[in-house]
């Protein structure tokens, strides 16, 4: 179990390269990229799960919140002329975003 207030959080991104894993914990951020495998994602989750939690010291029962976000499916339904296509939020607001 980790000191102090803040329990710790951990977010996994999927990408079509690259999948992203970082931890929350005692003020500090601990980070992992690894390679995703596109046919079994969760391998990717669960080494960078184990990396981070290894760096940090934690057990993953300590975790208290996991947020999960991909790209694969976008970037497998995209196509090679619409990659070029961003997202800039116009404003702040939630749910308010202008495509450039």
């Amino acid at each position: 179990m980790t000191s102090g207030s803040a329990r710790p959080r951990l977010a996994a991104d999927i990408g079509g390269t690259f999948t992203d894993v970082a931890l929350a914990v005692d003020g500090r951020g601990v980070t992992a990229k690894v390679l995703t495998t596109p046919a079994n994602p969760e391998e990717g989750v669960i080494a960078g799960v184990s990396k981070v939690l290894a760096d940090a010291g934690i057990a993953a029962g300590d975790v208290v919140s996991i947020i999960h976000g991909t790209t694969l499916a976008t970037n497998a339904r995209l196509p090679d002329d619409l990659m070029a296509l961003g997202l800039t939020p116009a404003d702040l607001s939630p749910g308010r975003l202008r495509a450039t």
